[in-house]
């Protein structure tokens, strides 16, 4: 055998090993956004939503209402 395909095979081998490791260092714990500890919504609005039933919404402000309450839990 010559020297060159024991050379080329040592560093398939080596490339190899170096993919599986880089595959297998994964963090344990995965880290999300720190959130506050009050998790209240506040909206100023001059008047209450008469209903959150999107289907009863008639004025704008209820819409922005269930939108801004929504989106968050879609998301």
């Amino acid at each position: 055998m010559t020297p060159a395909p024991t050379i080329r095979r040592a560093i398939a081998t080596g490339t190899v090993a170096l993919i599986v490791c880089a595959g297998c260092n994964s963090p344990s714990v995965i880290e999300g956004p720190r959130l506050a500890s009050n998790q209240t919504l506040r909206v100023m609005l001059q008047d209450e939503p008469s209903t959150l039933d999107p289907g009863q919404t008639q004025y704008p402000y209820e819409n922005a209402v269930l939108r801004a309450i929504s989106e968050p839990l879609v998301k």
